[in-house]
């Protein structure tokens, strides 16, 4: 699981992660991305925590607190993609009735 975490990192973030990664290096480089973004135009950071689907309780908590900011918002970030892949293995068996009735 953790290798499709890089996978969807990497393509959402171009983080050039490998899938041997440690996370403290995956950390570290999701931090540089989000800094980046809030340093280029935060207006566009905060369109993709919404995207992502990050709570805004979640970034305002990070926000607000004490010590480090970016490692915060870094670890909520690896935190819900971690939930995305996970609910997409739990819910792939499943198929939607109304998708089958729309095949040909």
């Amino acid at each position: 699981m953790e290798e499709e975490v890089i996978e969807s990192l990497n393509s959402e973030m171009q983080l050039g992660l490998e899938r041997s990664s440690p996370a403290t290096l995956i950390l570290a480089k999701i931090e540089e991305y989000l800094s980046a973004l809030l340093q280029g135009n935060p207006e566009v950071f905060f369109q993709t925590m919404y995207r992502w689907d990050i709570p805004e309780s979640a970034l305002a908590a990070a926000i607000t607190q004490g010590g480090d900011q970016l490692a915060a918002l870094a670890q909520i970030v690896y935190q819900r993609h971690l939930k995305r892949i996970r609910s997409r293995q739990e819910w792939k068996g499943f198929a939607n009735p109304e998708e089958d009735e729309l095949a040909w």
